[in-house]
């Protein structure tokens, strides 16, 4: 074995036996878990809590491995790095309307005057680039941010950006009442009938979504067009973009009350039906395999659930799944967050 065979092997090694169950944090007595991100590497969790005080009053707090945030009004975490360093949260105060955005005690600057932040936010792989949404009340405007950088102006609102691993290519939907489309950069896609959920590659060279031209909802990847049978709620795409899935939901009355089943479908096969898909479906590194968070009724009584992790056709029980799934780099195991009373866990099964 050469030198660089013998250094890619002890790497792989590395990662793999860096992939391993343990416990991450426990969760103070004196707040109440709001939300919580795993890191992919199952090395870090950063999660906020909020406590009510005697005079009725909110206290926020967000926390990353010995780092703490100041106390907030209102704290939302949104992102985490994949490296567990770097968190993305609203640091809320009120007499400060809206909130600024954080990477952990640095605050993000504020928009141009006029300008001010909208909902939601989102961070890349890397850490080094967080893309959020802005809105001009007065002029009616909407438009996409990365960083500082404010994107093109719309007169309509705009999605989330989705982000490549490095930040450097980015797509978003245009949310025009009358012929939706994508940008992928600076470029404008095809207009259509509806525009849904969208996902880009990790490297940023091929985009998914969900669109409808009046002939049905189908999800496109690249030339492809696949046809969806029914209503799709989230989209997800493999690392090198070759193949993408959605999460589809379908409704039934059932003794007199309406209940949603739902399910994963990649390319034209779709998965077994569950109460709920809990966790972003994810693919493993070669395309092949997927794994995703799912709820089940507990035998014939459809108020009691059960939590699963779902990889590929197997059904493991995971019982307080509350971190989506992630493959190790081998692929040979997957990793879930899971809460276990006040503990956060990273736990692992083996893929067989």
């Amino acid at each position: 074995m050469n030198l660089l065979a013998l250094c890619m092997t002890g790497l792989l090694y590395a990662t793999s036996q860096e992939f391993e169950e343990r416990r991450l944090a426990t969760v103070p007595d004196e707040g109440e878990l709001a939300r919580t991100l795993f890191s992919t590497d199952g090395r870090n969790v950063a999660y906020s809590t909020v406590r009510t005080t005697a005079l009725r009053h909110q206290e926020w707090r967000v926390v990353l491995g010995e780092w703490q945030s100041p106390l907030f009004d209102f704290a939302p975490v949104f992102a985490l790095s994949g490296d567990g360093k770097r968190v993305l949260y609203y640091g809320g105060k009120r007499e400060r309307h809206p909130c600024p955005l954080y990477v952990n005690d640095t605050m993000i600057p504020e928009p141009e005057k006029g300008w001010q932040l909208d909902t939601f936010a989102t961070m890349s792989t890397d850490g080094q680039t967080a893309g959020y949404t802005l809105r001009h009340e007065e002029r009616k405007l909407w438009a996409i941010a990365l960083n500082e950088k404010r994107g093109k102006e719309f007169s309509t609102r705009v999605s989330l950006p989705a982000l490549s691993a490095d930040g450097k290519a980015f797509a978003y939907v245009v949310l025009d009442e009358a012929k939706p489309f994508v940008m992928v950069g600076d470029m404008k896609g095809p207009e259509f009938e509806y525009v849904g959920g969208l996902a880009l590659s990790a490297d940023g060279k091929v985009v998914a979504y969900t669109a409808d031209d009046g002939n049905g909802e189908f999800l496109l990847l690249g030339d492809r067009r696949i046809p969806l049978g029914h209503p799709a709620v989230s989209i997800f795409i493999s690392p090198d973009g070759a193949a993408a899935g959605c999460v589809l939901r379908r409704g039934e009355k059932v003794g007199g009350k309406v209940r949603e089943f739902y399910r994963v479908q990649v390319g034209d096969k779709s998965g077994p039906e569950y109460s709920s898909i809990v966790q972003r479906p994810v693919f493993s590194a070669d395309g092949k395999t997927v794994a995703y968070g799912a709820t089940d009724v507990r035998g014939e009584n459809p108020g009691e659930t059960e939590t699963f992790v779902v990889i590929g056709e197997r059904k493991i029980h995971a019982p307080g799944l509350i971190g989506a799934p992630v493959f190790s780099a081998d692929g040979r195991r997957v990793g879930y967050g899971a809460r276990i009373g006040r503990e956060l866990w990273w736990k692992v099964v083996k893929v067989e």
